[in-house]
């Protein structure tokens, strides 16, 4: 049986857990000492977590629940001796604001705290020139970006890096008074992988952290989203906190959670009857594989510390010769060569890359180690795609598109424009739209584009290049779905950057 170490010190009662509290024999432990103090009517209760690595849900819930039950009878609850990322959890949950931290982690400094009341008031572009972040020439650039497009001034700092996200998230969060952490395993709870769909996670691009009773603390790269927050309190029930960290942080950390959200062992013990699992067979080639399938069904467990990984299995697949290669993604130095290194000797290889717009798939390659004049040797093309939202068809009415509208989409040659957009109805839940469609961005690589790769050009060099080449961008094709009466302008506005 697991035990807790008690001692006392004075009227102080200590106790010290052996282990993780994720452990449920630990835990419940911890919660039959807590116990048998208040029934002993000793209510000067301290918690060491020494050897606590993390904090879950349940065990901050617990600790506001046993420092409701020590105030009336004059008690306290402290906890002493928690790690850094255990104090930082307290933190951002808020439980530290009702429970005493005898040795909080030092963030608590000058450059953590909220501005000031007056300014909190001041505008984002203010603060920015006021902590030196950016000039004030790019903040009018940015500005007249925004009265274009429609979006927030922040996304299109980030987006054309005149301001890194984790500095504008820093200075979003002193003036809205929102925490900004940095992402990582053990200040999440795992166990809340199931409390919100997948796909609404995906897509709205949060990650639940905690929920303490009925409040759900969230991780968001967009904190004035303020429609994300009312779908996840209707879908939850909860109050949600917010706190902000990186776009890529949310993603990587979400893929873990879907990862963690398998449980292998369940998985395989209702398989075990109708399969052969091979744990430790690590096949040469795949005649191998073949030769061990035969007879009957075969999972083979595949991991990289048995030495069959992803560009392992790439070049046992160049080994058969094929004329065309699917790569579902490319992330990585080593399976970027490899593709790089099949289309050089003449396979048509096709894959995905995660960047803004199609010049971004070249400069991607070039960081990722490829060789420029390997890359202009055998690139061939990239095809950009983004998915905006359709006009409801049920709800749809057109209008007369301003004087304005016409100039400043160059429109004046068709003269009179007919343009659609929704009303709002009970089918499209007042969104005003209604489905999806793709707009395309595509970049043929011709002679001239080749001998600019070969010189390591950058992003703005691309750019130029393709603008002369007169390539449709991804705005001139949304702009075309506009006309269609497919889409709007306050849509295509919304998911892409007019440069």
């Amino acid at each position: 049986m697991t035990e807790i170490a008690r001692s006392r010190v004075g009227v102080n009662i200590y106790l010290v857990p052996p282990g993780s509290l994720a452990d449920a024999l630990v835990l419940d432990a911890l919660q039959e000492a807590v116990k048998d103090c208040l029934d002993s009517g000793e209510t000067q209760l301290i918690l060491d977590l020494s050897n606590v690595p993390t904090l879950n849900s349940r065990v901050l819930e617990l600790f506001l629940e046993w420092r409701d039950q020590l105030l009336p009878k004059g008690g306290t609850l402290t906890l002493v001796n928690g790690n850094p990322l255990i104090c930082e959890v307290l933190e951002i949950t808020g439980v530290g604001n009702f429970i005493t931290v005898a040795n909080r982690s030092g963030n608590d400094d000058q450059q953590s705290r909220p501005f000031a009341a007056d300014q909190q008031r001041k505008r984002l572009g203010d603060l920015l020139l006021q902590q030196q972040l950016v000039s004030a020439e790019k903040i009018d650039k940015a500005l007249q970006l925004q009265a274009i497009t429609g979006k927030r001034m922040g996304a299109i700092l980030v987006d054309k890096g005149w301001v890194s996200e984790t500095a504008l998230l820093k200075i979003l969060g002193l003036q809205l008074g929102i925490p900004y952490i940095h992402l990582r395993p053990g200040i999440w709870d795992p166990a809340l992988a199931r409390l919100i769909d997948q796909d609404t996670l995906q897509q709205l691009n949060v990650l639940p952290l905690f929920k303490v009773h009925d409040k759900l603390i969230l991780a968001t790269c967009d904190p004035q989203d303020l429609n994300v927050f009312d779908e996840l309190r209707q879908l939850t029930g909860c109050v949600i906190k917010p706190v902000l960290a990186k776009k890529d942080e949310i993603a990587e950390q979400y893929r873990d959670a879907v990862q963690s959200d398998v449980d292998i062992a369940e998985y395989l013990t209702g398989l075990e009857n109708d399969f052969e699992v091979l744990e430790n067979a690590v096949p040469e080639d795949y005649a191998a594989i073949d030769e061990l399938s035969s007879g009957s069904p075969v999972i083979n467990l595949v991991k990289e510390m048995i030495g069959l990984t992803f560009a392992k299995v790439l070049k046992h697949v160049l080994r058969q010769d094929p004329d065309i290669i699917m790569v579902g993604e490319i992330r990585e130095r080593e399976t970027a060569e490899i593709a790089v290194q099949a289309a050089l000797t003449g396979h048509l290889v096709l894959s995905t890359l995660h960047t803004n717009e199609s010049t971004g798939a070249v400069t991607r390659l070039m960081e990722m180690g490829i060789e420029p004049y390997l890359l202009s040797s055998s690139l061939i093309g990239v095809v950009a795609q983004r998915l905006v939202r359709s006009i409801c068809q049920e709800c749809k009415t057109s209008y007369i598109a301003s004087s304005e509208e016409i100039a400043r989409y160059g429109w004046q040659e068709q003269g009179q424009v007919r343009l659609q957009k929704g009303r709002g109805c009970p089918v499209c839940y007042d969104s005003r739209y209604k489905g999806r469609l793709a707009t395309h961005e595509i970049l043929p690589v011709d002679p001239a584009l080749q001998k600019l790769m070969v010189g390591n050009p950058s992003q703005d060099d691309l750019k130029e290049c393709v603008q002369n080449s007169g390539m449709k961008t991804l705005y001139d094709d949304g702009l075309e779905r506009v006309l269609q009466g497919r889409t709007t302008i306050e849509e295509i506005s919304r998911v892409i950057v007019y440069d």
